[in-house]
């Protein structure tokens, strides 16, 4: 991933799917990821003890630009509020690799968004 720029400042104030999508979809430019296009955000809804056990608490759906129908989906830890909390308290959310969680290094689906202070 190319990184050569100032990080995509978090959003403010409340945060949305659309928000959410927007914002990756900022970074995807920022990093040099330009055949790809995020196009939704989606809450898991799963139950307490499933996040306990390590489920996402979101998904982004992606596309290839130049073909529509190859889609995917990368994970997200934290559920909107989260990100909303602790963006107030001075965190700032970074798109990041989750090296090989499912086999390939650098690849779109072991993106997540995370928070760094």
């Amino acid at each position: 991933m190319r990184n050569n720029s100032e990080p995509t400042p978090s959003p403010k104030g409340r945060i949305t799917g659309k928000v959410f999508t927007k914002w990756v979809n900022d970074e995807f430019k920022r990093v040099g990821i330009d055949n790809v296009e995020a196009y939704e955000t989606v809450r898991t809804r799963f139950r307490g003890e499933d996040y306990e056990a390590g489920a996402a608490f979101l998904y982004v759906r992606f596309r290839l630009k130049e073909d529509p129908q190859t889609t995917g989906i990368f994970l997200c830890f934290y559920p909107f509020y989260e990100y909303e909390r602790l963006i107030k308290i001075g965190y700032k959310m970074v798109l990041k690799f989750e090296n090989n969680r499912f086999g390939f290094q650098d690849s779109i689906e072991n993106l997540t968004v995370d928070l760094e202070k």
